[in-house]
């Protein structure tokens, strides 16, 4: 099997993800069913992939699970095999440059380290200013930088962005010369085609007049593609199963004419599969089954403030026995019935403070769960609607849930970055005392609560932090969870349910 393409570049702001989101509508009109990729732990891109494509976008996370850690963590090509099956294409997006990695420990976690796994065809996009800074062999330069001569970067070709159709013609045959890379066309400058983007990186879907540009641009950049590019030639590269390199490329279909105003927002997109409590019938039987046979009805909580989610966490925790049901703290007058846990991921809240802190019906009903014992498991934005307060993007302060005392502040200056490792220094509803697990924090936001019970170590040693307030049946912190670099975390969060 084929390991898809794959569009980096030397450094971040050189174009590669509005290109990767043009290739994937260009991709999509001619008929293929493609599956998106990003390296890292992004959230808010595969968003936008989502979007386009119709179909979720995966992390490869290459400190997550591209490392071998222990036999309780999964592996990055187990994940691109299992969301690669019936699927026509594959195209990874690369985060930041493509040997940005681990600070100090570069190319390590980085793109690259990706590509070694599942052996895409790797285009790197080159910004026109960068090319007239560095010269036709900026390539070889920046490859002999990270890795030895000899050794295969899986770099095949190149596309040259921001430059005109002469000025392309000018350099294409130079950088092909001196790099032995196949030259795979331009895209031209147009000044429209800057995307803005916040703290986080890409403003959110949701923010309608954002967006929709974002779509325009990428339908016309699509259509230009068509001209400037060899499509059909990344096309095949693309292709999964190579037996299917002879397919008809002619069968195109117009992105344009799909209304914008059709997308289903992100704040509804998964609730619709919200299955019915259980009955009081099919309680009865509870006790005859076997606690592993037994599923956890899990609330978990999907709308435009907590909407950062990883597709492997879902996967994981459905097949360790959790019965997953969407609610929307935004909108929903309380939590699902007859839940057995609470999670509440990453997103936004600060934006929406006023409006979940106006909620009082479900901010009651998660007090009540609290109070009856149902476990809660928070990241990060999850984290901060639990305080007393929260600050808002403006400085206002709004009442939240308040089961962790103290307020989630803005403290206007990025607070932590970057990939850690976290250890329990005692029994906790996901890491029981000394378990590991890998993670990342990226926030603006912090808690003036310091009673926790994990250490925080970056990725490369350099600091170290203490982290996850716990109690009896609160997990909950800034970091951002991934379970498949531990899978016993969704065991141990199972194993502490009480069943009624």
């Amino acid at each position: 099997m084929s390991g898809g393409v794959m569009i980096t570049a030397t450094g971040s702001n050189h174009g590669k993800t509005i290109i990767t989101f043009g290739l994937i509508a260009a991709m999509k009109r001619k008929g293929f069913k493609i599956r998106s990729f990003k390296t890292g732990p992004d959230y808010i891109d595969p968003l936008y992939h989502e979007k386009i494509s119709k179909v979720e976008c995966i992390n490869l996370d290459p400190f997550f699970v591209g490392e071998y850690i222990d036999e309780n963590s999964c592996t990055i090509k187990e994940i691109f095999k299992r969301y690669t099956q019936n699927f026509d294409c594959a195209v990874t997006e690369g985060a930041m440059g493509y040997f940005s990695g681990i600070y100090l420990q570069e190319p390590r976690a980085s793109a690259y380290s990706v590509a070694c796994i599942i052996k895409p065809y790797v285009i790197i996009v080159i910004d026109k200013n960068e090319l007239y800074e560095k010269g036709a062999g900026i390539i070889n330069e920046y490859i002999e930088k990270y890795i030895k001569r000899g050794e295969s970067s899986y770099i095949k070709g190149f596309i040259l962005n921001k430059i005109q159709h002469d000025e392309y013609n000018k350099f294409k045959y130079k950088i092909k010369k001196a790099s032995g890379l196949k030259p795979l066309g331009y895209i031209p400058y147009i000044s429209d085609f800057e995307i803005p983007s916040r703290h986080l990186g890409l403003y959110m879907p949701d923010d309608t007049e954002v967006s929709e540009s974002i779509y325009k641009i990428v339908c016309r950049l699509a259509d230009i593609m068509e001209k400037s590019i060899n499509l059909e030639y990344i096309i095949k590269a693309a292709i999964l199963n190579k037996s299917l390199n002879n397919v008809n490329l002619n069968n195109i279909e117009s992105l344009n004419n799909v209304a914008l105003d059709n997308i289903k927002p992100l704040s509804t997109a998964v609730l619709n599969h919200i299955k019915e409590p259980e009955t009081a019938e099919s309680s009865k039987n509870i006790n005859l089954l076997k606690r592993e046979d037994l599923k956890v009805r899990l609330a978990f909580a999907y709308d435009k403030a907590f909407l950062f989610i990883y597709k492997e966490n879902i996967r994981i925790l459905e097949e360790n026995g959790f019965d997953i049901v969407y609610f929307s703290p935004l909108s929903d007058d309380g939590l699902p019935e007859n839940i057995d846990c609470i999670w509440i991921p990453g997103g936004y809240p600060e934006r929406y403070a006023k409006e979940l802190s106006e909620n009082k019906k479900m901010i009651n009903s998660i007090k009540k769960a609290y109070a009856d014992g149902i476990n809660i498991v928070a990241e990060c934005g999850g984290f901060m609607y639990l305080h007393e307060k929260l600050e808002d993007e403006n400085g206002s302060f709004y009442p939240c849930i308040g089961i962790i005392k103290g307020n989630a502040v803005n403290k206007r200056k990025l607070v932590r970055f970057g990939y850690i490792e976290v250890c329990a220094d005692k029994d906790t509803l996901l890491l029981k005392k000394t378990e590991k697990c890998r993670s990342h924090e990226f926030h603006y936001w912090d808690s003036d609560n310091t009673e926790y019970s994990c250490s925080a170590v970056k990725a490369n040693g350099s600091k170290s932090w203490r982290c996850i307030y716990s109690s009896k049946n609160i997990f909950a912190g800034f970091p951002h969870i991934y379970l498949g670099s531990n899978v016993n975390m969704a065991k141990n969060l199972y194993n502490t349910v009480n069943f009624k």
